[in-house]
């Protein structure tokens, strides 16, 4: 009987440790995106917090061993940071918006230059084996790539 009290109150520290965990990520991103998105002078730099902090959030997430632990700290992100994410997108679309073709054609390359965006690419299939669905990605991808090609 010892024993099962134990393990009980060892996996309640345990899950009481994860969730303090968890929500020290959130926490982290939550800053560093609101404090991006208040920097208006420079849309490039807003792109490079925003995409370190999807590389974050989503090698966070995998590291869930419940996909629906996992799902909840996405929602929990994606809601959190929702405000200041569009901000940010909307400064990269309309500072993308008064390049020319050539300008935007030499910044979608130099993207794919970023230590993070390799990153990110190369997480996104684990991100969708696991979670198989990218909705939120694809939203946050969706108006980037529109500010590139168009």
């Amino acid at each position: 009987m010892a024993r099962f009290l134990l393990l009980g109150t060892i996996c309640f520290v345990l899950g009481s440790c994860a969730t303090i965990k968890q929500n020290s990520f959130l926490k982290e991103h939550q800053i560093l995106l609101s404090q991006s998105s208040l920097d208006e002078a420079n849309p490039e730099q807003q792109f490079d917090d925003l995409s370190t902090s999807l590389v974050k959030m989503i090698d966070q997430s995998l590291d869930f061993a419940d996909p629906r632990k996992g799902m909840k700290f996405i929602q929990s992100y994606s809601g959190d940071n929702k405000e200041s994410i569009n901000h940010i997108l909307q400064n990269v679309e309309s500072w993308t918006a008064n390049m020319e073709p050539a300008q935007k054609l030499a910044w979608g390359i130099g993207l794919l230059r970023k230590p993070q965006v390799k990153e990110l690419i190369a997480l996104i299939p684990k991100f969708k084996r696991k979670y198989n669905q990218v909705s939120f990605l694809n939203k946050v991808f969706g108006r980037l790539s529109g500010s590139v090609i168009n």
